[in-house]
């Protein structure tokens, strides 16, 4: 199971063809995003790249979600 602390380092590190593997893997493993602890570790980096990643994943599904017509 892909975790977010390995987003992170794979964005850290610029590899994009394994980040685009990864993301998706951690989205279909995590469905509901608000549900994802937060990784339990002290690089502020990292922390702040798996935040980041995670508000991408959000807005990304926000904007992909159907919208109700009143």
């Amino acid at each position: 199971m892909v975790t977010l602390e390995a987003l992170a380092e794979t964005a850290l590190r610029r590899d994009g063809l394994r980040l685009r593997r990864l993301v998706q893997d951690f989205l279909r493993d995590h469905p509901r995003l608000a549900a994802i602890p937060r990784p339990n570790i002290d690089d502020q980096q990292i922390l702040g790249t798996a935040a980041a990643l995670l508000g991408i994943a959000r807005a990304a599904r926000r904007a992909n979600s159907p919208s109700v017509d009143p």
